[in-house]
């Protein structure tokens, strides 16, 4: 009989066989995860968001902040009050860069204003050419003082609020003496060509332009001080000439001539939809009032009409008035003029625009614009000079002032050619 012989793993399968049955079944066994030791506020990054915070020996090593959502809030807080930090700061030099061109502006086209001009076979300087055009249309009725400073000359900013508050009250009955003062001098016997135009006691600004962001409207607002600056001078004079002394020019003597023009304050009042509150502050920095947004007929007393620009403007004018309005589209010409001067009637006004006969090219001027059709035939217009560049020898001569002529390299650089050109001064001849 033969015996079979068992190999070695033979024997040992059947061992560990019997071994698993006497075993219990399979457990898996979960570790504890051991505390991490973590930096306090640190900050870690997962796919569901950050945690921060510091760990605790009992927790898994991530503390949720409890307070993240506010922490969020309060960092983004301090962005936006840094940013609108920095806006103001930006809006507060933009305000100062404005003025400080304006003043060079001023500065300039105010330095001839009651001078002799150019002197024989010299070429008038564009300031002397300024002062002139002014001087044609609005003759001072005696000599204005020829030693006042400059800030005397051409206050270039209000340093009271009463600049900028608008009397009627006061306003019209200084405005109606004065108007009537300048009705009984013939001042205008030096431009014997042209009729009589009245001498404003109030300016009106129309779409000016943002002066913290153009250079034009600063020019613009530059030239509009110099004219208040000229029109109150004639006021101031021609208040002396017939005061109730009976006093002639021999009786204004040069300190009296400047205090005169302290004294007599020529209202300013502008409104143009893009103003923004930094074009206000420039604005008011020199005395000019801005308005509100013109009512309608259905609505006259709606709270957001307080103050609105077309009361300003409005026949019957109760204020001789001098309609600033340079380089405005046609159409606000032709609204304007009709409210403020309907065809065929005279009216104590005087128009500062575009050049208006070159609107008598329009083919459609009749049925488009009947106002400015009516009256273009009847304007007598004044060019208003414009510096549009080139040598420095146009602005100043050597014998001119130090102050006067170390402006001009600043003055050129920030000239704007195009601010006034092709403009000029329309009016109708006034009431005798």
């Amino acid at each position: 009989m033969a015996h079979t012989a068992r190999t070695p793993s033979t024997s040992a399968s059947a061992a560990t066989a019997n071994e698993d049955d006497d075993e219990a079944p399979f457990q898996l066994v979960r570790t504890k995860r051991r505390a991490q030791r973590t930096a306090a506020n640190k900050t870690y990054s997962s796919s569901n968001g950050a945690f921060t915070g510091p760990a605790s020996s009992s927790s898994s090593g991530f503390a949720y902040a409890s307070s993240s959502t506010s922490r969020r809030r309060g960092a983004k807080a301090k962005v936006n009050g840094v940013v609108e930090a920095e806006e103001e700061e930006e809006a507060r030099r933009a305000v100062h860069r404005a003025c400080e061109a304006v003043d060079v502006f001023v500065r300039y086209l105010g330095s001839e204003l009651g001078s002799a001009g150019a002197k024989d076979g010299e070429r008038p300087t564009y300031a002397q050419q300024l002062a002139a055009t002014l001087s044609s249309i609005w003759p001072a009725p005696i000599a204005i003082p020829s030693n006042l400073t400059d800030d005397e000359r051409i206050p270039l900013r209000r340093t009271t609020p009463e600049a900028t508050s608008l009397d009627s009250t006061t306003s019209s009955e200084t405005g109606s003496k004065q108007h009537s003062s300048s009705a009984t001098q013939d001042g205008c016997s030096q431009s014997t060509a042209r009729p009589r135009a009245i001498v404003p006691t109030r300016i009106v600004c129309l779409g000016l332009g943002s002066p913290c962001t153009s250079r034009s409207a600063q020019i613009q607002l530059a030239l509009l001080v110099v004219v208040r600056k000229w029109l109150a001078m004639l006021h101031a004079s021609r208040s002396s000439t017939t005061g109730g002394d009976g006093g002639g020019e021999e009786d204004l003597t040069e300190n009296e001539g400047a205090e005169g023009v302290e004294r007599v304050k020529v209202e300013c009042v502008a409104y143009d939809p893009v103003f923004s509150s930094g074009d206000r502050s420039v604005l008011h920095t020199y005395g000019v009032l801005v308005a509100s947004a013109p009512s309608s007929p259905s609505s006259p007393s709606s709270p957001s009409s307080s103050n609105p620009i077309n009361t300003y403007y409005t026949a019957p004018l109760t204020h001789p008035t001098l309609l600033y309005m340079p380089h405005c589209d046609r159409t606000l010409y032709e609204t304007t003029l009709t409210l403020s001067s309907p065809a065929h009637t005279r009216t104590p006004l005087i128009l500062l625009s575009n050049m208006l006969a070159n609107y008598t090219l329009t083919a459609n001027l009749a049925t488009a614009s009947p106002t400015l059709h009516a009256l273009i035939p009847r304007f007598a217009v004044a060019a208003l000079p414009n510096y549009a560049g080139g040598s420095k020898a146009l602005l100043v001569h050597e014998r001119m002032r130090e102050d006067v002529r170390a402006d001009i390299a600043r003055f050129v650089r920030l000239w704007d050619r195009n601010a006034l050109r092709d403009l000029g001064f329309h009016w109708v001849e006034t009431l005798e």
